[in-house]
This record gives structure tokens, C-alpha cells and sequence, in this order.
């Protein structure tokens, strides 16, 4: 009797770690969660932080974040994105360039999916450069 409460209890566990166990980058030092958005999770890759430009209040940083996303093959499909801000830390502003290069001002008000995702990439660009967020929200 005892080997099979063993048994259903070991079976349980390894049901449980199997649901919750974390994906390559969760266990990875060299990235950091950013969100859980667009059907998938973005991670920054901490290696290719790049603090361009620092002259308080205005900041440069770059950075290449990763999109993990599941497949219905059970496989996961994983995009990277370099990005580029500047940040002038006395407006709380962040800026981004358009497709012709100019700083054009990123969206990071409201509670859209866009803004929400704007708003996490700035902060932990950020973070990783300072050890603070830049919205401290």
C-alpha cells in the first residue's frame, strides 16, 4: 500500500512539474522576462544591452528582445527585435525612430496591448542599464 501512495504522490509531482516547469529563457541568466503579450513572451537578452548614449536627463539604450511563442505542433517560434529608445528621464518620454529614422514619441499611455508592451520594453531596458525602472510603475 505504501508503494503505491509513493508511486501516485511521485506521479502527481512529476504531472505538476511537467505543467509548471519554466522554458530555456526563464532559467537563463543572460535573459529577463519583460511580458507575457501577443500570444507569447517577450524576454530581453541581457548580453546585447547597449547604453548608447548617457547624458541625464536624456538616455540612449538598445537592446535585442525575443517573442517566444507556442505552436500547435508543439514546437516554439522565436522572433528577436532590436530596439532602440531614448529616454528624457525629467518628461517620463520615450522616444522611438520611425522607418526614416526620425525620434518620433512611442506610445506608452493607456491600457492598449501596444502602450502596455512599450511601456514594459522601456523599463527593463532601463532596469538593466540602471537598476531602476523608468516609469517606477
Amino acid at each position: 500500500m505504501r508503494k503505491i501512495i509513493f508511486m501516485a504522490v511521485l506521479a502527481i509531482a512529476a504531472m505538476t512539474f511537467n505543467i509548471c516547469s519554466a522554458n530555456d529563457y526563464d532559467n537563463n541568466p543572460d535573459y529577463t522576462y519583460v511580458i507575457t503579450a501577443n500570444q507569447g513572451t517577450y524576454y530581453l537578452n541581457i548580453k546585447t544591452l547597449d547604453v548608447v548614449k548617457y547624458r541625464p536627463p536624456q538616455y540612449q539604450i538598445a537592446g535585442s528582445f525575443i517573442h517566444v511563442s507556442p505552436q500547435s505542433d508543439g514546437t516554439e517560434k522565436v522572433t528577436s527585435r532590436y530596439v532602440l529608445l531614448m529616454f528624457d528621464f525629467d518628461s517620463k518620454e520615450v522616444f522611438n525612430k520611425d522607418t526614416y529614422g526620425n525620434w518620433e514619441k512611442s506610445n506608452t499611455e493607456g491600457e492598449t496591448t501596444n502602450a502596455k508592451v512599450n511601456r514594459k520594453f522601456a523599463d527593463a531596458l532601463f532596469r538593466a542599464a540602471y537598476g531602476q525602472d523608468f516609469f517606477g510603475y
